[in-house]
Protein backbone atom coordinates (compact mmCIF):
# COMPACT_ATOMS: atom_id res chain seq x y z
CA UNK A 1 0.00 0.00 0.00
CA UNK A 2 1.94 3.29 -1.19
CA UNK A 3 1.96 5.74 1.69
CA UNK A 4 0.29 8.58 0.03
CA UNK A 5 -2.76 7.16 0.55
CA UNK A 6 -2.17 5.03 3.81
CA UNK A 7 -3.31 7.06 6.44
CA UNK A 8 -6.39 9.69 4.96
CA UNK A 9 -8.16 7.04 3.15
CA UNK A 10 -8.49 4.15 5.95
CA UNK A 11 -9.26 7.49 8.27
CA UNK A 12 -12.07 8.48 5.84
CA UNK A 13 -13.38 4.76 5.54
CA UNK A 14 -13.13 4.04 9.15
CA UNK A 15 -15.21 7.11 10.26
CA UNK A 16 -17.83 6.24 7.07
CA UNK A 17 -18.23 2.41 8.86
CA UNK A 18 -21.29 3.72 10.79
CA UNK A 19 -22.99 4.34 7.51
CA UNK A 20 -21.98 0.68 5.63
CA UNK A 21 -24.07 -0.94 6.99
CA UNK A 22 -27.46 0.80 5.64
CA UNK A 23 -26.38 3.38 2.73
CA UNK A 24 -25.98 2.46 -0.92
CA UNK A 25 -22.74 3.59 -2.94
CA UNK A 26 -23.65 6.66 -4.93
CA UNK A 27 -22.73 7.14 -8.36
CA UNK A 28 -19.49 8.63 -9.62
CA UNK A 29 -18.86 11.35 -11.82
CA UNK A 30 -16.57 10.43 -13.93
CA UNK A 31 3.08 14.59 -13.05
CA UNK A 32 4.13 17.58 -12.90
CA UNK A 33 2.50 21.26 -11.62
CA UNK A 34 1.28 23.23 -14.44
CA UNK A 35 3.99 25.98 -15.15
CA UNK A 36 1.70 28.36 -17.94
CA UNK A 37 2.05 31.69 -17.03
CA UNK A 38 1.69 33.79 -20.31
CA UNK A 39 -0.87 35.85 -18.63
CA UNK A 40 1.17 36.96 -15.82
CA UNK A 41 2.32 40.69 -14.71
CA UNK A 42 5.51 40.93 -14.40
CA UNK A 43 5.53 40.98 -10.53
CA UNK A 44 3.08 37.64 -10.60
CA UNK A 45 5.43 36.04 -12.47
CA UNK A 46 8.43 37.35 -10.12
CA UNK A 47 6.46 36.30 -7.38
CA UNK A 48 5.77 32.40 -8.79
CA UNK A 49 9.43 32.05 -9.55
CA UNK A 50 10.90 32.93 -6.31
CA UNK A 51 7.84 30.87 -4.71
CA UNK A 52 8.35 27.86 -6.27
CA UNK A 53 12.38 28.03 -5.23
CA UNK A 54 11.86 28.54 -2.16
CA UNK A 55 9.10 25.90 -2.02
CA UNK A 56 11.35 23.17 -3.68
CA UNK A 57 13.58 23.74 -0.62
CA UNK A 58 11.50 23.11 2.02
CA UNK A 59 9.84 26.98 2.92
CA UNK A 60 6.67 26.33 2.54
CA UNK A 61 5.87 29.41 5.08
CA UNK A 62 8.11 31.66 2.96
CA UNK A 63 6.75 30.80 -0.15
CA UNK A 64 3.35 31.47 1.26
CA UNK A 65 3.91 34.67 2.11
CA UNK A 66 5.34 35.55 -1.51
CA UNK A 67 2.38 34.65 -2.97
CA UNK A 68 -0.16 36.13 -0.74
CA UNK A 69 1.16 39.14 -1.70
CA UNK A 70 -0.29 38.76 -5.52
CA UNK A 71 -2.28 35.93 -5.98
CA UNK A 72 -5.74 38.57 -5.10
CA UNK A 73 -5.01 40.77 -8.17
CA UNK A 74 -5.52 41.22 -11.25
CA UNK A 75 -5.89 39.19 -13.71
CA UNK A 76 -6.73 36.17 -11.31
CA UNK A 77 -4.17 33.46 -11.69
CA UNK A 78 -5.25 29.89 -10.99
CA UNK A 79 -1.26 28.71 -10.93
CA UNK A 80 -0.81 30.95 -8.35
CA UNK A 81 -3.96 30.13 -6.01
CA UNK A 82 -2.25 26.62 -6.73
CA UNK A 83 0.53 26.92 -5.63
CA UNK A 84 -0.69 28.95 -2.37
CA UNK A 85 -2.43 25.64 -1.77
CA UNK A 86 0.40 23.63 -2.17
CA UNK A 87 2.16 25.52 0.39
CA UNK A 88 -0.96 25.42 2.99
CA UNK A 89 -1.07 21.84 1.93
CA UNK A 90 2.35 20.99 3.48
CA UNK A 91 1.39 23.70 6.49
CA UNK A 92 -1.45 21.03 7.30
CA UNK A 93 -3.77 23.87 6.87
CA UNK A 94 -6.56 21.52 5.45
CA UNK A 95 -9.60 24.60 4.61
CA UNK A 96 -7.19 26.93 3.34
CA UNK A 97 -5.48 24.18 1.09
CA UNK A 98 -8.82 23.43 0.03
CA UNK A 99 -10.15 26.86 -0.81
CA UNK A 100 -7.02 27.94 -2.52
CA UNK A 101 -7.51 24.53 -4.53
CA UNK A 102 -11.28 24.64 -4.97
CA UNK A 103 -10.58 28.15 -6.54
CA UNK A 104 -8.14 27.18 -9.13
CA UNK A 105 -10.26 24.46 -10.30
CA UNK A 106 -13.13 27.21 -11.10
CA UNK A 107 -10.43 29.75 -12.73
CA UNK A 108 -9.13 26.82 -15.02
CA UNK A 109 -11.90 23.70 -15.39
CA UNK A 110 -9.98 21.60 -17.11
CA UNK A 111 -6.39 21.63 -15.73
CA UNK A 112 -5.90 17.88 -14.85
CA UNK A 113 -3.53 18.46 -12.33
CA UNK A 114 -5.61 21.42 -10.11
CA UNK A 115 -8.53 18.40 -10.07
CA UNK A 116 -5.77 16.19 -9.24
CA UNK A 117 -4.33 18.27 -5.98
CA UNK A 118 -7.84 19.36 -4.54
CA UNK A 119 -8.85 15.26 -4.84
CA UNK A 120 -5.43 15.46 -2.08
CA UNK A 121 -6.88 17.87 -0.25
CA UNK A 122 -10.24 16.82 0.50
CA UNK A 123 -8.66 13.38 1.32
CA UNK A 124 -6.46 14.66 4.27
CA UNK A 125 -8.89 16.95 5.27
CA UNK A 126 -11.08 13.90 5.58
CA UNK A 127 -8.45 12.64 8.45
CA UNK A 128 -9.50 15.72 10.63
CA UNK A 129 -13.61 15.16 10.20
CA UNK A 130 -16.43 13.57 11.37
CA UNK A 131 -17.95 10.58 10.02
CA UNK A 132 -20.44 12.53 8.10
CA UNK A 133 -18.20 15.53 5.94
CA UNK A 134 -15.60 12.26 5.96
CA UNK A 135 -17.27 10.39 4.18
CA UNK A 136 -18.36 13.63 1.38
CA UNK A 137 -14.80 14.49 1.24
CA UNK A 138 -13.82 10.94 0.39
CA UNK A 139 -16.43 10.88 -2.41
CA UNK A 140 -15.20 14.68 -3.35
CA UNK A 141 -11.60 13.41 -3.49
CA UNK A 142 -13.29 10.21 -6.05
CA UNK A 143 -14.68 12.74 -8.02
CA UNK A 144 -11.73 14.92 -8.65
CA UNK A 145 -9.24 12.04 -9.00
CA UNK A 146 -11.80 10.90 -11.54
CA UNK A 147 -11.46 14.00 -13.14
CA UNK A 148 -8.02 14.23 -13.51
CA UNK A 149 -7.51 11.13 -15.25
CA UNK A 150 -10.45 11.66 -17.60
CA UNK A 151 -8.61 14.99 -18.76
CA UNK A 152 -4.91 13.29 -19.22
CA UNK A 153 -5.69 9.85 -19.56
CA UNK A 154 -2.29 8.73 -20.13
CA UNK A 155 -0.67 10.53 -17.07
CA UNK A 156 0.34 7.57 -14.79
CA UNK A 157 0.43 9.28 -11.39
CA UNK A 158 -3.31 10.29 -11.82
CA UNK A 159 -4.05 6.71 -12.53
CA UNK A 160 -2.32 5.04 -10.38
CA UNK A 161 -3.54 7.85 -7.37
CA UNK A 162 -7.30 7.08 -8.62
CA UNK A 163 -7.00 3.23 -8.79
CA UNK A 164 -5.57 3.34 -5.37
CA UNK A 165 -7.99 5.21 -3.97
CA UNK A 166 -10.93 2.76 -5.55
CA UNK A 167 -8.45 -0.29 -3.90
CA UNK A 168 -8.67 1.30 -0.56
CA UNK A 169 -11.89 3.11 -0.49
CA UNK A 170 -15.30 1.13 0.30
CA UNK A 171 -18.09 1.79 -2.27
CA UNK A 172 -20.18 4.02 -0.47
CA UNK A 173 -17.07 6.60 -0.26
CA UNK A 174 -16.50 6.00 -4.54
CA UNK A 175 -13.80 2.78 -4.41
CA UNK A 176 -14.56 -0.54 -4.96
CA UNK A 177 -12.95 -3.50 -6.34
CA UNK A 178 -14.44 -3.39 -9.85
CA UNK A 179 -13.77 -0.06 -10.07
CA UNK A 180 -9.93 -0.71 -9.19
CA UNK A 181 -9.18 -3.76 -11.27
CA UNK A 182 -11.55 -1.95 -14.33
CA UNK A 183 -9.06 1.06 -14.16
CA UNK A 184 -5.99 -1.24 -13.64
CA UNK A 185 -6.79 -2.80 -16.35
CA UNK A 186 -6.88 0.46 -18.34
CA UNK A 187 -3.63 1.25 -17.02
CA UNK A 188 -1.86 -2.02 -18.25
CA UNK A 189 -2.92 -0.67 -21.99
CA UNK A 190 -0.89 2.46 -21.29
CA UNK A 191 2.01 1.17 -19.34
CA UNK A 192 2.06 -2.51 -18.96
CA UNK A 193 4.61 -2.28 -15.86
CA UNK A 194 2.73 0.18 -14.13
CA UNK A 195 0.14 -2.01 -14.26
CA UNK A 196 1.25 -4.85 -12.69
CA UNK A 197 2.42 -2.56 -9.88
CA UNK A 198 -0.88 -1.27 -9.29
CA UNK A 199 -2.19 -5.24 -9.20
CA UNK A 200 0.72 -5.90 -6.60
CA UNK A 201 -0.76 -2.84 -4.83
CA UNK A 202 -4.30 -4.29 -4.92
CA UNK A 203 -3.37 -7.80 -4.15
CA UNK A 204 -1.61 -6.25 -1.19
CA UNK A 205 -4.44 -4.59 -0.06
CA UNK A 206 -6.83 -7.87 -0.04
CA UNK A 207 -3.60 -9.73 1.40
CA UNK A 208 -3.68 -12.36 -1.24
CA UNK A 209 0.36 -12.61 -1.27
CA UNK A 210 0.32 -15.57 -3.47
CA UNK A 211 -0.65 -13.12 -6.37
CA UNK A 212 1.43 -10.56 -5.15
CA UNK A 213 4.38 -12.24 -5.58
CA UNK A 214 3.52 -13.35 -9.11
CA UNK A 215 3.39 -9.49 -9.57
CA UNK A 216 6.71 -9.05 -8.34
CA UNK A 217 7.98 -11.57 -10.27
CA UNK A 218 6.03 -9.58 -13.54
CA UNK A 219 7.95 -6.30 -12.65
CA UNK A 220 10.69 -8.23 -12.58
CA UNK A 221 10.77 -9.99 -15.43
CA UNK A 222 9.78 -6.88 -17.55
CA UNK A 223 13.69 -5.59 -16.33
CA UNK A 224 12.28 -1.54 -16.03
CA UNK A 225 15.49 0.80 -16.86
CA UNK A 226 14.39 3.30 -13.87
CA UNK A 227 14.57 2.70 -9.66
CA UNK A 228 10.90 4.05 -9.37
CA UNK A 229 9.51 0.24 -9.71
CA UNK A 230 12.20 -1.58 -7.85
CA UNK A 231 11.53 0.60 -5.58
CA UNK A 232 8.10 0.39 -4.79
CA UNK A 233 8.78 -3.89 -4.74
CA UNK A 234 11.26 -2.68 -1.44
CA UNK A 235 8.42 -0.50 -0.32
CA UNK A 236 6.22 -3.40 -0.39
CA UNK A 237 8.50 -5.61 1.40
CA UNK A 238 9.41 -3.00 4.16
CA UNK A 239 5.46 -3.34 4.59
CA UNK A 240 5.99 -7.22 5.01
CA UNK A 241 9.30 -6.54 7.35
CA UNK A 242 10.94 -8.70 4.80
CA UNK A 243 14.77 -8.11 4.67
CA UNK A 244 15.53 -10.31 1.28
CA UNK A 245 12.76 -9.03 -0.54
CA UNK A 246 14.40 -5.70 0.16
CA UNK A 247 17.65 -6.57 -0.84
CA UNK A 248 16.57 -8.31 -3.42
CA UNK A 249 14.80 -5.10 -5.10
CA UNK A 250 17.48 -3.10 -4.76
CA UNK A 251 19.98 -5.51 -5.89
CA UNK A 252 17.67 -5.59 -9.06
CA UNK A 253 18.01 -1.85 -9.86
CA UNK A 254 20.00 -1.64 -12.97
CA UNK A 255 23.62 -0.21 -12.61
CA UNK A 256 22.72 2.46 -15.42
CA UNK A 257 19.50 3.11 -13.88
CA UNK A 258 19.84 7.64 -12.73
CA UNK A 259 20.75 7.53 -9.20
CA UNK A 260 17.86 7.90 -6.53
CA UNK A 261 18.51 8.85 -3.29
CA UNK A 262 15.53 6.52 -1.91
CA UNK A 263 17.64 3.73 -1.85
CA UNK A 264 19.67 4.75 0.94
CA UNK A 265 16.65 4.74 2.62
CA UNK A 266 15.45 1.14 1.91
CA UNK A 267 19.25 -0.28 2.44
CA UNK A 268 19.20 1.57 6.06
CA UNK A 269 15.25 -0.13 6.43
CA UNK A 270 16.64 -3.63 5.04
CA UNK A 271 19.61 -3.38 8.15
CA UNK A 272 17.69 -2.17 10.74
CA UNK A 273 15.35 -4.83 10.51
CA UNK A 274 18.03 -7.66 9.80
CA UNK A 275 19.85 -6.07 12.94
CA UNK A 276 23.07 -6.32 11.34
CA UNK A 277 25.25 -3.39 9.70
CA UNK A 278 23.93 -0.98 12.18
CA UNK A 279 26.37 1.62 11.55
CA UNK A 280 25.86 1.60 8.10
CA UNK A 281 21.93 1.70 8.60
CA UNK A 282 22.62 4.86 10.58
CA UNK A 283 25.00 6.37 8.00
CA UNK A 284 22.19 5.72 5.26
CA UNK A 285 19.35 7.14 6.93
CA UNK A 286 20.64 10.04 8.07
CA UNK A 287 22.06 10.83 4.97
CA UNK A 288 18.68 10.30 3.05
CA UNK A 289 16.84 12.42 5.48
CA UNK A 290 19.45 14.99 6.01
CA UNK A 291 19.14 16.18 2.01
CA UNK A 292 15.06 15.56 2.24
CA UNK A 293 12.47 18.49 1.83
CA UNK A 294 9.66 17.24 3.70
CA UNK A 295 6.70 16.48 1.21
CA UNK A 296 3.60 15.27 2.86
CA UNK A 297 2.86 12.19 0.34
CA UNK A 298 7.01 11.72 0.10
CA UNK A 299 6.93 7.84 -0.20
CA UNK A 300 10.16 7.60 2.29
CA UNK A 301 9.36 10.61 4.32
CA UNK A 302 10.91 12.26 6.61
CA UNK A 303 8.71 11.36 9.13
CA UNK A 304 8.99 7.68 8.37
CA UNK A 305 12.82 7.85 7.96
CA UNK A 306 13.13 9.38 11.90
CA UNK A 307 10.79 5.87 13.02
CA UNK A 308 13.33 3.84 11.64
CA UNK A 309 16.12 5.69 13.14
CA UNK A 310 14.08 5.16 16.40
CA UNK A 311 13.95 1.96 15.85
CA UNK A 312 17.86 1.42 15.38
CA UNK A 313 18.24 2.76 18.31
CA UNK A 314 16.07 0.68 20.18
CA UNK A 315 17.78 -2.11 18.93
CA UNK A 316 21.12 -0.56 20.14
CA UNK A 317 19.56 0.13 23.95
CA UNK A 318 19.92 3.73 23.52
CA UNK A 319 16.13 4.48 24.88
CA UNK A 320 16.22 8.25 25.01
CA UNK A 321 18.09 8.58 21.78
CA UNK A 322 15.31 6.47 20.18
CA UNK A 323 12.44 8.53 21.85
CA UNK A 324 13.88 11.68 20.46
CA UNK A 325 13.62 9.89 17.13
CA UNK A 326 9.85 9.16 17.73
CA UNK A 327 9.01 12.63 18.74
CA UNK A 328 10.25 14.32 15.84
CA UNK A 329 8.67 11.73 13.89
CA UNK A 330 5.58 12.91 15.10
CA UNK A 331 6.19 16.53 15.19
CA UNK A 332 6.46 16.59 11.17
CA UNK A 333 3.36 14.21 10.89
CA UNK A 334 1.23 13.63 13.96
CA UNK A 335 -0.49 10.71 12.39
CA UNK A 336 2.83 8.40 12.44
CA UNK A 337 1.68 5.65 13.33
CA UNK A 338 5.23 3.59 13.81
CA UNK A 339 6.49 6.72 16.35
CA UNK A 340 3.18 5.95 18.35
CA UNK A 341 4.14 2.83 18.74
CA UNK A 342 7.73 3.07 19.23
CA UNK A 343 6.68 5.79 22.04
CA UNK A 344 4.29 3.48 23.28
CA UNK A 345 7.35 0.19 23.61
CA UNK A 346 9.33 2.61 25.34
CA UNK A 347 6.48 3.86 28.16
CA UNK A 348 7.54 7.54 27.10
Amino acid sequence: MRRSFQTWVLVAVAAATPLLASAQPSAQQPAQPPSRASTFTPTQRAALDSAKALFNTGHYQEARNVLLGEVYKAPPQALLYYWVGRCEFELQDHDQAVNFAEKAVDLESKDAAYHHFLARTYGHKAEHANWFSGLSLARKASREFSQAVELEPNNIRYERDLIAFYVQAPGIAGGGEDKALEQIARLFAINPVQGHLARLEFYENRKKWSQAEQEVKNVLAAKPKDAGPYLEIAEYYENRSDVTGIRMALASIPKEAPADPRVHFYRGVADVLAGDRLDEAESSLKAYVSNLPQRREDHASRSATHVWLGRLYERQGKRETAASEYRLALEIDPNEKGAHEGLKRLGA
